[in-house]
């Protein structure tokens, strides 16, 4: 009997040690399942175990019996759906999100309308992530959520109201819980819609002519409905795209623009926007004219035309190498006169040009024509010509235009253009700001055309005429 109380001690340890290490289980197994309806990262104990949202590192244990539980770093997880075919699952690349998660946490079709957070064109774990962080009051989140899609219950709380139901919903969602898929069924309005390109779709893929195509243009002219409310993003995936060259070689066509015309709420965006050396566009003019190319077809050419009407544009073109020659230019902007309701971006982009070989002649790399109260920003771009044309010299022509008449609203002050150069690169060429209608004060603009030029290097000459050059 002595002996027996003798062990009496160790039997406790043994049981309260085997307690331990089934209670540190079955946190982590309730956490890893149930975390999603917590608001906070508040620790939760019983007895000496205790689990804390600190850590993930699914069903393990750290520490004295402490189950910790932490979203990967955002630089290690991709995507949902890496593969873009619009489903989140083992398929393909869609497989590295589920192995460093740990969990088959990733199933089913993805509303691409709702619970963007961080607004990359995908819903997965890194949205649920930024999002519980966000609402749980982390710093350095504000700037990361799209509050226009984070309201996902749709209760009218956005605007700084986003709150745990939203990020508990979202998690939820993301881990495949039954009955969540209602919550992404409300209000499309200002939900981004995306669209993607690749040269490795077909009509066998899913969801082909609709939201897959193997045609940068082809998915630009298929968009229709496009508004402040229902914005569009084409994102087009690596790879070498000269569709251009097949669609309109040869064409004796001298009034229509050729290429990609953008659209008002309609953003262009390569799968890499921050790195444009993975999707190159690349288009020769002159091809399929065997001889007969003239500058009068090269000038309806260009890979990208903003261009603008009377309703707006509002665009953003990002993360493209941009190679072209016998076109109008390298890229095209051009209001004609509706510069009110215009904004346009281009931005990490290379822009490389080689002239007008087949003609003879030479035009800038990049050719501007901003109308009043227009602004537009280069921001990362390279621009310069190619080997091909060594004497081009100029990477930018910047010049104004007279307003329309067709607006029937006066503004209290017809303000110049604004044009914003910012970490560019025109590479020892130079930048024209031309001045083509006489600038008396209230003519054109009652206010100077403003071109801003910042941390910008190797621009050889600037002419300013009667632009205002900060």
């Amino acid at each position: 009997m002595k002996a027996l109380f003798k062990k009496i001690p160790a039997i406790l340890l043994s049981v309260m040690l085997i307690l331990t290490l089934v209670v540190s289980a079955a946190l982590a197994a309730i956490i890893s399942k149930r975390s999603a309806g917590k608001t906070g990262f508040n620790p939760v104990s019983i007895g000496n175990v205790t689990a804390e949202l600190t850590t993930y590192e699914p069903m393990g244990t750290t520490g004295k019996s402490a189950v910790k539980l932490q979203f990967p770093p955002e630089s290690e997880v991709n995507s949902g759906d890496n593969n873009g075919d619009g489903v989140i699952n083992s398929k393909g690349a869609d497989f590295s999100a589920r192995r460093i998660f740990g969990l088959n946490i990733f199933a089913g079709k993805v509303n691409q309308n709702a619970a963007d957070i961080n607004g990359d064109g995908k819903v997965n774990g890194i949205d649920s992530a930024i999002l519980l962080r966000y609402t749980s009051g982390w710093d350095g989140y504000d700037g990361m959520v799209n509050l226009g899609v984070a309201d996902i219950n749709g209760d009218g709380k956005v605007n700084g109201k986003v709150n745990g139901k939203d990020s508990a919903i979202l998690l939820r969602y993301t881990s495949g819980w039954d009955g969540y898929d209602k919550y992404f069924q409300h209000s499309d309005v200002n939900r981004m819609n995306y669209i993607y390109v690749s040269n490795e779709y077909s009509s066998a893929t899913e969801g082909f002519g609709k939201t897959r195509f193997n045609s940068i243009i082809d998915a630009n002219d298929s968009i229709t409905d496009n508004s402040k409310d229902k914005p569009y993003t084409i994102v087009v995936k690596s790879g070498f795209y000269n569709e251009f060259e097949e669609r309109y070689g040869g064409t004796a066509d001298t009034t229509s623009l050729q290429g990609i015309v953008t659209k008002d709420y309609v953003f262009y965006e390569s799968e890499t926007p921050d790195d444009p050396s993975g999707c190159v566009l690349s288009w020769d003019g002159s091809a399929g004219y065997n001889g007969g190319f003239c500058d009068d077809y090269a000038v309806k050419k260009c890979i990208f035309h903003i261009v603008n009407g009377l309703k707006g544009m509002h665009t953003h073109i990002k993360g493209f190498t941009i190679k072209s020659k016998n076109t109008r230019y390298g890229i095209h902007m051009e209001s004609g006169g509706y510069g009110r309701n215009e904004e346009w971006i281009v931005e990490n982009c290379i822009i490389e040009y080689g002239g007008r070989p087949a003609t003879g002649s030479v035009t800038s790399v990049i050719g501007i024509g901003m109308s009043p109260h227009e602004k537009g920003t280069l921001r990362n771009v390279k621009a310069f010509y190619s080997e091909e044309c060594p004497s081009g010299k100029r990477a930018l022509i910047c010049h104004d235009n007279y307003e329309t008449s067709q607006y029937s609203i006066a503004p209290a002050v017809k303000a110049g253009a604004h044009l914003t150069i910012e970490n560019c690169d025109f590479c020892g060429n130079s930048a024209r700001f031309a001045t083509i209608y006489k600038q008396a004060k209230g003519e054109i603009s009652e206010t100077p055309f403003v071109a801003e030029i910042i941390n910008s290097v190797d621009i050889s000459t600037i002419e300013t005429n009667s632009w205002e050059v900060k």
